[in-house]
């Protein structure tokens, strides 16, 4: 059950029909605790509470730039958690400022981006 609900927030996460805010509140539900999305394997990994993990790759287009822009990962984390822009444009977005990968702690209500050189920015939430 977990998991196809798991299932069903990513796709709709995908399509855009759900805002990051919405996304939160549903894993929240299901009970994860943590995802991490790797943008050069394409793979998202969920956390359980159990320690058990559930993996889904997807497909993005666009190429993670080497050149870290701080300034545009924050633009589009506002524009996304205000609905302005679909998950599919928000990682186009961040692949183009140099996000590698990004880590969601949903207990935590925090989201940390990473950079191909070690560059990293921390993105709290209170929604």
């Amino acid at each position: 059950m977990e998991i196809e609900r798991l299932q069903e927030t990513w796709q709709a996460s995908l399509a855009g029909t759900l805002t990051f805010p919405e996304v939160v509140a549903k894993l929240e539900k299901i009970g994860v605790e943590s995802y991490r999305v790797d943008l050069l394997e394409k793979r998202k990994t969920f956390v359980l509470p159990t320690g058990g993990v559930f993996v889904e790759k997807f497909e993005v287009t666009g190429k993670v730039s080497e050149k870290w822009d701080d300034g545009s990962i924050r633009k589009a984390v506002l524009d996304s958690q205000q609905g302005k822009i679909s998950y599919r444009e928000f990682l186009k977005i961040i692949m183009s400022a140099g996000v590698v990968s990004y880590s969601v702690y949903v207990n935590g209500r925090k989201t940390i981006y990473y950079g191909r050189n070690g560059d990293c920015c921390f993105e709290n939430f209170n929604f």
